[in-house]
């Protein structure tokens, strides 16, 4: 059976914070933004334990992210010049996966060669930029979660870039 997760931002935060909660609504995740000179950095917990570090280099050619944690050390990295947001998965037992959205980045898939793990959506209208997550695969939900955040974080970073 699926599993239902919504990735939210928590408005106001300095830094940024996204909640990940489950159907119930209650917290099953919790993504928070560090600033770090030279890189846009989050850390992934659940708990008390900590599960991931993302972490893109500002001064970069590729849009990378580089992930460390109970995934090992993999790299989301974004297809340059694409009309639709899209992200491969390289290293890790993940390699190849790949992530793609629509053209207004209200849908997405992740898929691994061969079957989908995961499909996400955004609310059309909505006062918050909220993502619900259906995850098909069980043993992919770590890896749905980082790429989620991926998205998110690199949205919220051209929006901010945006408006300066």
């Amino acid at each position: 059976m699926a599993r239902i997760l919504v990735l939210k931002n928590r408005l106001p935060t300095w830094l940024g914070q996204i909640d990940i909660v489950n159907e119930d609504g209650k917290l099953a995740y919790q993504a928070v933004s560090a600033w770090r000179w030279g890189a846009n950095r989050w850390r992934l917990r659940r708990g008390g334990s900590e599960l991931a570090v993302l972490e893109r280099p500002w001064f970069t050619w590729t849009a990378a992210w580089h992930v460390s944690g109970a995934l090992g050390n993999i790299v989301l990295e974004r297809t340059p010049w694409a009309m639709k947001r899209r992200y491969t998965v390289m290293g890790g037992s993940y390699d190849g996966t790949v992530i793609s959205g629509s053209l207004w980045d209200r849908s997405f898939a992740i898929e691994a060669p061969g079957r989908t793990l995961a499909r996400a959506s955004n609310a059309l209208l909505s006062l918050r930029d909220r993502h619900q997550v259906e995850i098909l695969e069980e043993s992919a939900e770590l890896l749905c979660i980082v790429a989620m955040l991926v998205i998110k974080a690199d949205r919220n970073s051209e929006a901010a870039a945006a408006a300066s």
